[in-house]
């Protein structure tokens, strides 16, 4: 109920009540659909590095689409796109990223195109990435693109790591289908 009140007011503007709902529910408990509610309150409020510190926070962990999606929304809405998209790089190279982050990041390069020059910064990428959070939002853009010519790219230079991890090899029969 207080999430819903939280974005009432967001919803509606009224910033101060919106603040005190947060500040509330991040007694009780943190969580990142907390940290959403507050990327969009600072945003609002045209404050950048809290909004930052709540994005990190959400950037860090995979519960859900809808924090992720949501401060992402929240971030380009307040014309912080360029921020934005240094957070997830520094995420994507720290080997631990949202996997909507790494989609919104690897469309915005290029514009969706896969140039040269990035598929070459995608596999060093790759290459410091001991958990595959880069390879799991990888494959889950090549999959909702239907890019059969990169998935089967990455099956010929990764087949081995996708077959370990079972979530990267349900990514690729999805991106199969």
């Amino acid at each position: 109920a207080g999430c819903n009140l939280a974005d009432y007011y967001l919803d509606d503007g009224q910033l101060l009540e919106a603040e005190t709902t947060i500040a509330t529910l991040r007694r009780h408990g943190d969580s990142p659909f907390i940290s959403a509610r507050k990327v969009r309150l600072e945003a609002l409020k045209g404050n950048q590095e809290s909004a930052c510190s709540a994005l990190r926070e959400i950037l860090r962990g995979d519960e859900g689409d809808w924090p992720a999606t949501t401060a992402i929304s929240a971030f380009r809405k307040a014309g912080w796109a360029s921020r934005l998209e240094q957070e997830i790089a520094d995420r994507i190279a720290a080997g631990s990223c949202h996997p909507v982050a790494i989609r919104h990041w690897i469309e915005q390069q290029g514009r969706g195109r896969l140039p040269g020059s990035f598929y070459r910064d995608m596999k060093r990428a790759l290459a410091n990435d001991p958990h595959h959070t880069f390879m799991r939002g990888l494959l889950s853009f090549v999959g909702a693109r239907a890019d059969a010519g990169l998935m089967n790219r990455l099956l010929n230079h990764y087949r081995r790591t996708l077959i370990e991890d079972a979530q990267c090899w349900a990514l690729v029969s999805y991106g199969l289908l």
